[in-house]
Parts: C-alpha cells; sequence; structure tokens
C-alpha cells in the first residue's frame, strides 16, 4: 500500500482523469504497473509483465464483487499503449502515467 496524492492526472481510454476517478466509488485501488519501454515493438514489451497481466485479468472482476477497482499503470503515451491493449485484447483499466 502506497499513499499517493489524489489529484494526479493520468489518461485512459477516455482521456484525462484523476487517480481518484479510477477508484469508481471503490474504497480500495490495486495497481499494477507494467515496464514499458518506449519506441520497442509490442514483442520487445516486458514479457514478464505481460505474462503476469494475462493472469490478472480476472482479477478486475473479483475485486468490483468485493468493492475494489483495478488499473494497469504504464510509463509510456497512452497513444503508445492503445494499439497494444488492442492487439493483446486486453480490457480497457490501463493508463498512461508517461507525465506523472
Amino acid at each position: 500500500m502506497t499513499e499517493v496524492d489524489a489529484t494526479i492526472t493520468v489518461v485512459g481510454p477516455d482521456g484525462p482523469g484523476t487517480l481518484l476517478d479510477l477508484f469508481e466509488g471503490s474504497e480500495e485501488l490495486v495497481v499494477y504497473r507494467h515496464m514499458w519501454f518506449p519506441g520497442e515493438p509490442f514483442e520487445n514489451q516486458c514479457e514478464g509483465c505481460t505474462m503476469t497481466y494475462w493472469a490478472t485479468q480476472n482479477l478486475t472482476a473479483h475485486l468490483n464483487a468485493r468493492g475494489g477497482s483495478f488499473a494497469v499503470f504504464a510509463q509510456a503515451p497512452y497513444s503508445d499503449l492503445a494499439p497494444f491493449i488492442e492487439f493483446m485484447g486486453y480490457p480497457q483499466n490501463w493508463y498512461s502515467t508517461a507525465d506523472v
């Protein structure tokens, strides 16, 4: 658990929003940080993070059912993340923290 400023701006599929917005009314937010290598093609992104995220996709439903939310952060512009998210078929709970 880490205390952070809830007004930090992240960028997701619907544009910019605050960290507080990601809670979506829940009491807890679990965040996974996906290591991102700027300028690298999809196949050169972190294999361990990709494998871990595949294993946690059902975590979103599990947490939502128990009053929690889940988000994935990556240090890249959202315009770089969006094609990867679509290619991998990931849920739209990814957010850019490139400017944080």
